[in-house]
């Protein structure tokens, strides 16, 4: 058996840019699947350095996949990402946003929304349109392929007037969060 070696990377001109493993299912095959250390002379780190392996075992080619956050849209119409919009209270409101650049193309994504009222004011009178779909059950977002985004249906029945910071989770440890009012 031969060797697997990771040599300098050639200056060679390309009409493709180098690219690294993303997130998907094609990715996913790549990934921990190369040899274990004891079956050949492994490489400590891949082409630019990232060391090796950052999961169970080396990622196939010559890139280590480094997993941080997702890449997404921020919070689509009908919400503002500034915080400008305010909703009839006891409505349903489309909450929206779409995977981008390093993470467009997943569509299993495991999102979930949660929420809290932060004030009793509300800044504005209603500016923005509700929907007439069912509100979603439970805290998770489902993607709509047709649209190619995420899209949570939130039941504001039960709640009252007042500004509400809305917590959106894509399983990377980070936190989005967008500030809405309901009058």
């Amino acid at each position: 058996m031969r060797d697997s070696v990771l040599r300098q990377r050639a200056d060679v001109p390309s009409r493709d840019a180098d690219a690294a493993v993303g997130r998907g299912q094609l990715a996913d095959q790549q990934l921990d699947q190369g040899l274990e250390p004891a079956d050949f002379n492994p490489v400590d780190t891949d082409q630019r350095g990232v060391t090796r392996p950052q999961g169970s075992g080396d990622d196939i080619g010559a890139f280590e996949a480094e997993f941080g956050e997702y890449c997404w849209s921020g919070v689509l119409p009908p919400v503002n990402p500034d915080g400008t919009s305010v909703f009839k209270v006891r409505s349903t409101i489309p909450l929206k946003f779409m995977l981008i650049d390093c993470s467009a193309g997943i569509t299993d994504l495991v999102a979930t929304l949660s929420f809290a009222k932060v004030d009793n004011s509300v800044a504005g009178a209603v500016n923005e349109s509700v929907s007439t779909a069912a509100a979603t059950a439970g805290n998770q977002f489902r993607y709509d392929p047709a649209a190619d985004q995420y899209v949570f249906n939130w039941s504001t029945k039960g709640l009252s007037a007042g500004t509400y910071q809305l917590s959106i989770e894509l399983g990377d440890g980070v936190t989005r969060t967008v500030n809405l009012d309901l009058r």
